[in-house]
C-alpha cells in the first residue's frame, strides 16, 4: 500500500501508475496522517513525504527500491520510529514502512546454535518476540522498548538489560537478509554473502565484508533490513529485580544526596557481577509529591540467574549505603525473563535533544560527578529539564573481538553507556524554556556544552541515541578504520550514494552533492522515544 501527493506530484510510468503502488491519497488524507504519526510524531524533527509504501516482504521492498531509482526518488526507511535524530524522515521523500513486515520463526532443533535461532523480520516489535519465546523457555537479546523493533536497534549494535550477560545484539546474529541499492535481495553470514540479482542470477561472495557492515555499522546506509536470526539463550528458571529511588535535593529536610549517591554509582559499576544488568537514571526536575525534591537518581537492575541469598552482598555499595541513610529498597523475584519485560513503562514521545558517551573504567570519579552537578543542578540548569539514563555494560560486551564488528573499540571496555537530554518545548510537553523569551534553537545551543565535555569521560558513543550535531560523529560511533573500511563496503553495494541519512556511512558525500527532488533538510529537533 502506498499513500502520497496526487497532482502535479504523480509518478507515472507510460501514463499510469506504477505496478507496486495500489492507492494514491493527499498528504491530508487520513490513512498518510496516521503513517506519519506513527513514523515521526514529532512535528519538529518531520520531514513530510510525497510517498509513503507499507512493505509486507522482500519483494515489495525490491520493487519500491526499483521504482524510486527509476524516478530519482529520495528513499528513507522507517520500522519503529524509535530513533532521535531523524534518520528515517526526510522532506518530500519517498519512505518506505517496514512495521508490516512482522514474521517470526523459532527452530530449536537447528545446528547453528546449541538453544535454537529465531528468525525475525525487522518490523515486528519485541513485546511480541518476548512473549513468543517466553512460551518455549528462551530469551533473545534485544531491547527493553516494547514497541521498538529489530532494524535499527540491531544494525546499530543493540544492548540490553541482560548485554552483562548474553553480549550485544550483534553478538548474536548470525544471518541477515537485506535488500541492496540496485534491488538485489543479499543473504549475509559470517563468511559467506548470497545476492539474487533483480534479473534472477545469483552471485556468490566469499567474505563476510557485508556481514561485517551490519553489525553496528548503522541504519539506513547500504540497504533495507528484511529480516536477522538470531542465536537463542536458554530462560533463567527466575530472576532478581533490585530497584531504588533516591532523592537528590530535599531542601526541607536539608539533605542533599548528589555526591554521595553517585558515589555509589562508581563503585557499583567497578565491582558489580557480570550476571547483573540493566540501568541507572538521573534527572534534575523538581517533583511536588509529599515531600518535595529536586533531581532524582534510580536503580533498576536485573540479575539473570534466580536468587541465592548472594544478592545483598554483590550489590553491597548501593544496600549499605541505603541502610544509612534510610532509602528504601527492594529486592524481587520474576518467574522468567517476559515477566520483568512485560511491565517495563515504554515512555511516550517527548521531545529531547540527545548527546552522551561510553563511559570508560576509572573516568566516573570526582570530575565527573563535579561536571554532572553543575551541568544538571547548578545556575540555569535547574530551570530546566535534563535527564540521562545509564545502561550497565561490562561481561560479555567485553568479550567479543574488536575486529568482528565495526563497533567503536570503546564498546568493549565501557563500563556504562550514558545518555542525557534536554527537553524540548512543545504544544504538548510544556517544558520549560531558559526564559520566557527563548525558543528550542537556544536549549538546544545551551545543551551544547554538554555534549562536548561529556565526551572527555568516555570513548566512542552509542549510535540510536546520539548527538546530532556532532563534529566527531565518524570518531565517536566507529572509530577512523573502521569508518574507512564502511566507506569501503558502503561504495562496493551502493556505489551510487542511493541510500543516505544524517551521519551514516557516506552521508559527508552526499551532503556535498545534489540530493535530487527532495531538499537536503537538516532538522534540529527531535523526539525520545525509548
Amino acid at each position: 500500500m502506498v499513500w502520497g501527493l496526487t497532482g502535479n506530484g504523480r509518478y507515472r510510468e507510460h501514463g499510469s501508475v506504477h505496478n507496486i503502488i495500489s492507492e494514491r491519497y493527499c498528504p491530508s488524507d487520513v490513512c498518510y496522517t496516521s503513517q506519519m504519526d506513527m513514523a515521526a510524531p514529532n512535528h519538529y524533527m518531520n520531514g513530510y513525504p510525497n510517498l509513503i509504501a507499507v512493505v509486507k516482504n522482500a519483494d515489495d521492498i525490491q520493487k519500491a527500491v526499483q521504482f524510486a531509482r527509476k524516478y530519482n526518488l529520495h528513499v528513507t526507511v522507517r520500522s519503529s520510529g524509535h530513533e532521535y535524530v531523524g534518520r528515517s524522515t526526510w522532506e518530500g521523500s519517498f519512505l518506505i514502512i517496514l512495521s508490516e513486515m512482522n514474521k517470526m520463526e523459532i527452530d530449536l532443533s537447528t545446528e547453528r546454535s546449541p538453544h535454537g535461532t529465531v528468525k525475525v523480520q525487522t518490523g515486528i516489535q519485541w513485546q511480541e518476540i518476548y512473549e513468543n519465546l517466553n512460551a518455549v523457555g528462551r530469551v533473545v537479546v534485544a531491547g527493553s522498548a516494547h514497541t521498538g523493533t529489530p532494524g535499527g536497534y540491531t544494525l546499530c549494535s543493540g544492548h540490553s538489560p541482560v548485554s552483562r550477560s548474553l553480549g550485544f545484539a550483534v553478538d548474536n546474529l548470525l544471518e541477515a537478509q537485506v535488500v541492496l541499492a540496485d534491488g538485489s535481495i543479499a543473504t549475509a553470514t559470517e563468511n559467506r554473502t548470497v545476492i539474487v540479482i533483480p534479473e534472477g542470477d545469483i552471485m556468490y561472495h566469499e567474505n563476510g565484508d557485508l556481514f561485517w557492515a551490519l553489525r553496528g555499522g548503522g541504519g539506513g546506509t547500504i540497504r533495507i533490513a528484511v529480516y536477522f536470526v538470531y542465536r537463542l539463550h536458554p530462560m533463567s528458571s527466575q530472576m532478581v529485580v533490585f530497584s531504588m529511588l533516591v532523592a537528590i535535593e530535599m531542601n526541607v529536610l536539608g539533605l542533599n544526596f548528589f555526591e554521595e549517591a553517585l558515589e555509589v554509582v562508581e563503585q557499583l559499576l567497578e565491582k558489580m557481577p557480570p550476571t547483573w544488568g540493566g540501568y541507572w537514571l538521573l534527572n534534575n526536575p523538581v517533583s511536588k509529591t509529599m515531600i518535595n525534591y529536586k533531581g532524582l537518581l534510580t536503580f533498576f537492575f536485573n540479575k539473570f540467574l534466580p536468587w541465592d541469598g548472594s544478592e545483598y552482598k554483590e550489590l553491597e555499595p548501593a544496600v549499605n549505603w541505603a541502610r544509612g541513610k534510610q532509602v528504601p529498597f527492594t529486592f524481587t523475584n520474576k518467574t522468567d525473563f517476559w515477566e520483568y519485560e512485560k511491565d517495563v513503562y515504554d515512555s511516550p514521545i517527548v521531545c529531547t535533544y540527545l548527546a552522551g558517551t561510553l563511559l570508560q573504567p576509572g573516568q566516573v570519579g570526582k570530575e565527573f560527578r563535579a561536571f554532572m552537578r553543575e551541568q544538571l543542578f547548578v545556575g540555569v540548569a535547574r530551570d530546566l529539564w535534563i535527564g540521562c539514563t545509564g545502561i550497565l555494560f561490562g561481561g560479555k560486551t567485553t568479550e567479543g573481538s574488536l575486529e568482528s564488528t565495526p563497533l567503536h573499540p570503546g564498546y568493549q571496555s565501557t563500563v556504562s553507556s550514558l545518555s542525557c537530554g534536554i527537553a524540548l518545548a512543545d504544544a504538548e510537553s510544556g517544558a520549560p524554556l531558559l526564559n520566557k523569551t527563548t525558543g528550542n534553537d537556544e536549549l538546544i545551543e545551551y545543551f551544547q556544552t554538554f555534549a562536548k565535555g561529556v565526551r572527555n569521560f568516555g570513548s566512542g558513543m552509542y549510535l540510536n541515541e546520539p548527538w546530532k550535531d556532532s563534529p566527531y560523529w565518524k570518531e565517536d560511533f566507529w572509530g577512523t578504520e573502521n569508518y574507512e573500511r564502511l566507506l569501503l563496503i558502503k561504495r562496493l553495494y551502493d556505489p551510487d550514494n542511493f541510500f543516505t541519512c544524517h551521519h551514516c556511512v557516506g552521508s559527508d558525500v552526499m551532503d556535498k552533492k545534489d540530493p535530487g527532488p527532495a531538499p537536503h533538510v537538516v532538522h534540529a529537533f527531535t523526539c525520545l522515544a525509548s
